[in-house]
């Protein structure tokens, strides 16, 4: 199982969906979380894996900041960060640079 940094999905939505359909698109199973990064933001992140993905399991003891409230809220995406339709990005369509751009674009204006 990996973990792939995948942009804002608050800022860059399409942007943040075409990482996980492309891990899908190469055979993964995957599944999206999100959390504030105090020097980012908002910031996303796709699980991926070549089995199945459960649910989150018991936390260790003595954790500062992730408790089990936030490890659920983390996999929560509200509508406006929702999963939506998003093309495969590939060498040859490069369409994980082009949402990016759009999208990061119109956010730092």
């Amino acid at each position: 199982m990996i973990s792939v940094q995948s942009t804002s999905p608050l800022v860059a939505p399409k942007a943040y969906w075409t990482v996980a359909t492309t891990l899908e698109a190469a055979g993964l199973t995957t599944r999206g979380y999100h959390v504030y990064v105090p020097s980012f933001g908002e910031w996303g992140f796709v699980l991926a894996s070549n089995g199945p993905i459960g649910a989150p399991g018991a936390l260790p003891a003595g954790l500062r900041f992730l408790t089990p409230r936030v490890d659920t809220l983390a996999f929560f995406f509200p509508p406006d960060m929702a999963r939506r339709p998003t093309p495969v990005n590939r060498l040859d369509n490069q369409a994980l640079v082009r949402e990016f751009d759009a999208e990061w674009s119109v956010f730092e204006g």
